[in-house]
């Protein structure tokens, strides 16, 4: 990873790289799209949200250009798009959440936008999720050409077909792949590594960051109740509606093993991006 490279050498940036956000739902995104818009001091550095119904055809115009529209791009289901403009300097860099925790929160979303109905339980949204950073992982220029969303079901049919091999070849791209890999939980340590690592001044977010509210303050009081009457079969004395959720699904044996692929890549981002606070902490005592 870029990051760790030359650590004793002096820190050269450049500002024509391209600057690739795979992004990942309910791992900060919005936050820090907001945070690239206040802090652009140019149109190029204002991130260039690519969504669904557009990947394939930005990958078609960058075939045919060899450029990406603006410098900063974001959106889901965009690795490959180095490969297509290259020579040109470009690279990735993610932020992943608790895959336990991400689908609690999509799922108040998806209830609280009507994508759900009442009865749909989050035992089957969680289901319904499966593979989520692992298909996002295993994505490639060709898979992400292709149009209504068909490759991110032809690289599940593979997920499905050789989940082992699938994993190990994830886990290795998480380190090989980016030169930043972040965790959600952390975003204020995420803001000062990618300060570091594009040369960019993200200072004005400091305290945006910093002022987290914990999920699940001030949820709607109907959205909550619906949200009790799904751990009633539990002990979970104390606890907020969110937290509740997040208990029932950690002590279920089949969420477990439906979300064991992501859970293992959520980890080797947290010990990743843990090695990476280390170096940028080294970086800015020079």
């Amino acid at each position: 990873m870029q990051l760790k490279e030359n650590p004793d050498m002096e820190i050269t940036y450049d500002e024509k790289e391209y600057i690739v956000y795979l992004l990942n739902s309910n791992a900060g995104g919005q936050l820090l799209k907001n945070c690239f818009d206040r802090a652009a001091t140019e149109d190029r550095n204002r991130p260039f949200l690519v969504t669904p119904t557009a990947t394939a055809k930005l990958y078609e115009d960058a075939r045919a250009s060899k450029t990406l529209p603006n410098r900063v791009l974001m959106g889901e289901n965009l690795l490959g798009i180095c490969d297509i403009v290259a020579p040109a300097s470009c690279s990735y860099f993610t932020i992943l959440s608790d895959p336990i925790e991400r689908i609690v929160s999509t799922y108040v979303q998806a209830l609280s936008s009507g994508v759900l109905q009442e009865g749909e339980s989050i035992k089957n949204w969680a289901f319904r999720q499966r593979d989520y950073f692992l298909n996002q992982l295993l994505q490639t220029a060709e898979s992400c050409s292709e149009p209504n969303g068909d490759g991110a079901a032809e690289v599940e049919i593979a997920i499905q077909s050789h989940p082992d091999e699938s994993l190990d070849v994830a886990l290795i791209g998480i380190t090989e792949w980016f030169k930043l890999v972040c965790n959600s939980a952390d975003m204020t340590g995420c803001l000062r590594a990618l300060q570091l690592a594009y040369g960019l001044d993200l200072s004005v977010c400091i305290d945006d960051f910093a002022g987290l509210k914990p999920a699940g303050k001030d949820m709607d009081p109907a959205l909550a109740q619906l949200l009790e009457d799904q751990t009633t079969d539990g002990d979970y004395k104390g606890k907020t509606p969110l937290e509740k959720l997040k208990n029932k699904l950690q002590q279920d044996e089949e969420i477990s093993d439906v979300m064991h692929a992501d859970s293992q890549c959520y980890q080797k981002v947290v010990q990743t991006a843990r090695i990476e606070d280390e170096e940028v902490d080294k970086r800015r005592r020079k």
